[in-house]
């Protein structure tokens, strides 16, 4: 079947380790504490479809790189999974700040940009990073300079958005230092890392740091539909913004792409049955680890 014409629907029972049961709104498991050096108040900020993100240089360039790496419909994908991430963060927010002040009549309830404020934590530029770059996997043009041969999509991600943020650390250093900012350390830089590259295996993200769930949550929006507080006309005015327009049939031909390019990338995954049903000589089996522990001797 050619790949144009597939017209396979993403349904949820079918992959289950990518679209697994959502938790209950506001169900943030406990994960370890993310740094909070980064997130201020004093960050400047943009509005995008009714939605106010951070607006800094390094997260400017990274919504650049996905552009210069991604078609349409991926592009608008990685920005409407940006955009849900931080309405879903405001509304925990929005909801932590109300429980906190039954009993304060002179607590605020508005939810801030600043997450520390009433004591939860979230990196935002983290997770706007991580966000936007989260598909540069997906890189189809020829000879591309992210795509390996041997990794997970995810990984290439993550491995392509790590050298991302080497080639700004310089110069984010320097912002750093006029404004009283950490730069992009190890720490930061892995927790993008991580995000990306386990924004398909939501029952591992969910339990790790607010980035890296955040992120996978917000992406798993898009698939899914307004949750988490998030509601039906905020998520409306994202995808009026983005449109979901080839979303289906986009996710359908790529994920064929690399079950038939790197078969071996895609086994045990939510790929799997993209390669069984439309790729021609695609077979998992002896490959999965079901196969290798039942071939394990008595």
């Amino acid at each position: 079947m050619a790949i144009s014409k597939l017209t396979f629907l993403l349904f949820p029972s079918l992959l289950p380790g990518f679209f697994c049961a959502t938790a209950s709104p506001f169900s943030f498991p406990p994960s370890p504490r993310a740094s909070t050096d980064h997130v201020t108040t004093s960050y400047p900020n943009r509005t995008i479809a009714g939605v106010t993100v951070i607006d800094t240089p390094v997260v400017r360039a990274a919504e650049a790189r996905a552009r210069e790496h991604a078609s349409d419909f991926v592009y608008n994908h990685v920005m409407r999974g940006w955009l849900f991430g931080v309405l879903l963060w405001n509304h925990h927010l929005q909801l932590q700040i109300q429980e906190r002040s039954n009993g304060h009549p002179n607590a605020t309830t508005t939810p801030t940009a600043d997450a520390t404020e009433m004591g939860t934590h979230l990196d935002l530029e983290v997770h706007a990073v991580a966000a936007l770059l989260h598909d540069l996997g997906w890189d189809r043009t020829p000879d591309s300079p992210i795509v390996s041969p041997d990794r997970r999509f995810e990984v290439d991600g993550a491995v392509a958005s790590r050298d991302f943020l080497s080639e700004h650390r310089h110069r984010h250093a320097e912002l750093a230092g006029e404004r009283g900012r950490s730069v992009w350390d190890r720490r930061r830089t892995q927790l993008v890392w991580d995000a990306i590259a386990l924004h398909t295996t939501a029952s591992i993200s969910r339990y790790k740091e607010a980035e890296v769930r955040v992120v996978g949550q917000g992406i798993m929006m898009d698939f899914q539909g307004p949750q988490l507080g998030v509601t039906e006309a905020e998520y409306a005015a994202v995808v009026a913004r983005f449109p979901q327009t080839g979303l289906r049939s986009g996710v359908n031909e790529t994920a064929v792409w690399l079950c038939a390019s790197k078969p071996e990338t895609t086994y045990d995954t939510f790929m799997q049955p993209f390669g069984e049903n439309y790729v021609a000589n695609y077979s998992a089996k002896g490959h999965r680890v079901f196969d290798t522990i039942t071939g394990l001797p008595n």
